[in-house]
């Protein structure tokens, strides 16, 4: 949907019309001017998916590092959307890979892992974005990419040295957020690389108790077999 605020570079930008971009930056058009939301047309353009756009912006000294009215920056919006050869370009051309966005406090990869996008969430660590970035809760990447099952991202992370054993404002491991949701196949992992099977959270819940409570009999019987305690009481009932 077009904003309602939108310049005409705006639109050309959002919808991919690179001779229109062109032509209106020819003739003076600011390749960063922004509105009310603060975005610029490379937010835009990079949203959207359109490299060609992209190039042609920054070729034309567009502010790569340029935020919304959110923080938000055009490597937030493309990551966010999958856009990998766009991330590329954005990186090459001096793109903060540990820029924070406001409402959540998340980096181009908190965005690129919950969305699963592997190829981004590998191409930002490989040039070095910070592979223990807390959001507003405390949830590190492992923390999030095992809560919601993403087996391979989660192992890649643990390939790139991520603590196994973080924890969340709540003392919560990945352990914990993958035995609660009934990621087997993530608990395994977790549990084959070494994670605490008896960390307790800040009310004395181990992953047992999590995936006991959650009915997952499948991870009962894998946290047992790696020596999970049946005998520790919580100190509050979820």
């Amino acid at each position: 949907m077009v904003r309602l605020t939108s310049t005409p570079l705006h639109v050309a930008s959002q919808e991919g019309h690179l001779v229109v971009v062109k032509h209106l930056v020819l003739n003076g058009a600011s390749v960063d001017t922004a509105y009310k939301d603060r975005q610029s047309p490379l937010h835009l353009a990079s949203q959207s998916g359109h490299l060609d756009v992209v190039k042609h912006l920054l070729d034309k000294r567009a502010f790569v590092n340029a935020v919304d009215r959110m923080d938000r920056t055009p490597l937030h919006l493309a990551s966010n959307a999958g856009h990998l050869e766009v991330v590329k370009h954005l990186v090459d051309n001096g793109a903060n890979v540990d820029a924070i966005e406001r409402s959540f406090g998340r980096t181009p990869l908190h965005l690129a892992l919950q969305e699963g996008h592997l190829d981004v969430v590998k191409h930002l660590l490989d040039k070095g974005a910070d592979i223990n970035p807390a959001n507003v809760v405390g949830r590190k990447l492992l923390l999030l990419a095992s809560q919601k099952g993403q087996f391979n991202v989660v192992k890649h992370l643990l390939d790139k040295g991520a603590d196994i054993n973080t924890t969340d404002k709540e003392h919560r491991t990945p352990l914990h957020l993958a035995s609660k949701e009934g990621h087997s196949d993530v608990v395994e992992l977790l549990l084959d690389k070494g994670a605490g099977v008896n960390i307790a959270d800040k009310f004395r819940w181990t992953s047992l108790h999590f995936a006991a409570y959650s009915r997952h009999k499948d991870i009962v019987m894998l946290l047992m077999d790696a020596g999970a305690d049946m005998n520790i009481e919580t100190i509050v009932f979820l």
